[in-house]
C-alpha cells in the first residue's frame, strides 16, 4: 500500500486502512505500507524500517522506533510541530471581506437537463481577512473548504459579496476582473499536477508576469528573485517539472504564485503530498514569505496540526462554518 491514504481528512483515513486491515485477516494476507505519515505508521504497522537516500538507517517494533528512535533523522521525522501562529500586527488594511458567501450545485435531471435542485457546499458567511494575516479553513472531505477558497479566488460560482479593494468580485465581468486576478494566486495539492510538464520553470513562473507591463530583462529579474526568495538554485528555472523533486516542485509553485506579489495566497492542502521535512520547509516558507512580501494567507486542510501555524482557525462541517479561534 504505496502513501494509500495521501491528502485524506483522518475520518476516510481510517476508513480505507481498517479496510486494509479487515482484507489482510480476512484472507490471510501481509500488508507493507510505505508512508510519510508516521501517525498511520505507528497505528497500523508492526515492524518499522525508517529510509533515507536509499538506505535503511533504523528498524524494529513500532514501539522502539517510536519511543526510543536511535538515528537523529528519524527523531527529527517525530517531530510533528509545524511552528506556531504569528502575532496579528495591530490596525493592520483590511484586504478582503465576505457577505453572506455561498456556494450551490445545481442538481440537473431528465432528458432536458433541467435544474431539479441545489447541493449547498458552502452556507452563506461573513468573513475577514487583515493584511498579513493568515487564516486556517480546516474540515474533512465534503465539508467545503475547498469550494469556499475556490469561490473566493472566483474559480467557482458563487452567491453573495466578495470585497477585494473595494470591488465586489461577484459583480466584476472576466474582462474587468483579469487585471485583479494578480491579486490573489493558489497554491494547489498537487504540485506536478499544477504544473505545465511542458514548460520550463522559468516559463511557468514567468507566466503570470506577461498580464504586467515588464520587458524581458525585468520579467527574468522577478524570476530569479522568486526562485531565490524559495530557496531554490537559479538554474532551475531551465528544468522541466518531472526532473524536480515533489518538494521543488511545491516551491516553484509558491514562486508562481508569489511573482505577481499577490495581496492573498490561497494554499489548498499545499503539504498534501509532502514528507514531513518538506512539509515543514513549504510551510515555513510560506510563512517567512508572508511577513517579507506582506501577502495574506488562506491555508485549506485537513490536518489540524497544520492549521496550528494560522492567526485564526476556522472548522468546516457540512459547508458551514462551526467556530473560529484566535491561535495564541
Amino acid at each position: 500500500a504505496d502513501e494509500p491514504t495521501t491528502a485524506l481528512d483522518v475520518t476516510l483515513q481510517a476508513q480505507v486502512l481498517n479496510l486494509l486491515q479487515l482484507l489482510i485477516q480476512n484472507r490471510n494476507m501481509a500488508m507493507i505500507l510505505i508512508s510519510h505519515d508516521l501517525n498511520l505508521v505507528r497505528r497500523y504497522a508492526d515492524y518499522v524500517m525508517v529510509m533515507n537516500k536509499g538506505q535503511v538507517i533504523e528498524e524494529g517494533v513500532v514501539k522502539d522506533i517510536f519511543e526510543r528512535p536511535q538515528h537523529a533523522y528519524t527523531q527529527h521525522l517525530l517531530d510533528h510541530d509545524f511552528g506556531e501562529a504569528n502575532i496579528i500586527l495591530p490596525d493592520t488594511d483590511l484586504l478582503l471581506s465576505l457577505h453572506q458567501l455561498g456556494v450551490r450545485f445545481p442538481i440537473k435531471q431528465g432528458l432536458l437537463n433541467r435544474i431539479k435542485d441545489y447541493f449547498v457546499a458552502v452556507e452563506p458567511l461573513d468573513l475577514k481577512l487583515h493584511q498579513m494575516q493568515s487564516i486556517g479553513i480546516v474540515g474533512e472531505s465534503g465539508s467545503g473548504k475547498t469550494s469556499l477558497a475556490l469561490a473566493i479566488a472566483r474559480l467557482i460560482e458563487s452567491d453573495g459579496k466578495i470585497m477585494l479593494s473595494n470591488q465586489d468580485l461577484n459583480q466584476l465581468s472576466e474582462s474587468k476582473l483579469r487585471p485583479l486576478r494578480a491579486d490573489f494566486q493558489m497554491v494547489f495539492q498537487d504540485p506536478f499536477s499544477s504544473l505545465n510538464p511542458r514548460m520550463m520553470v522559468q516559463d511557468i513562473i514567468g507566466e503570470g508576469l506577461a498580464l504586467q507591463k515588464m520587458d524581458a530583462i525585468q520579467i527574468q529579474q522577478r524570476i530569479d528573485e522568486a526562485l531565490q526568495k524559495v530557496e531554490l538554485p537559479v538554474d532551475f528555472k531551465l528544468r522541466y517539472p518531472h526532473e524536480l523533486s515533489g518538494g521543488e516542485q511545491q516551491r516553484t509553485a509558491v514562486a508562481r504564485a508569489l511573482v505577481t506579489q499577490p495581496k492573498i495566497v490561497f494554499a489548498d492542502e499545499p503539504t498534501g503530498n509532502l514528507d514531513e521535512q518538506n512539509a515543514k520547509q513549504v510551510m515555513q516558507l510560506l510563512l517567512d514569505l508572508r511577513q517579507q512580501v506582506g501577502s495574506a494567507l488562506v491555508v485549506v486542510t485537513h490536518d489540524a496540526a497544520l492549521a496550528e501555524m494560522a492567526d485564526r482557525v476556522i472548522t468546516m462541517h457540512d459547508g458551514m462554518k462551526k467556530k473560529k479561534k484566535i491561535n495564541g
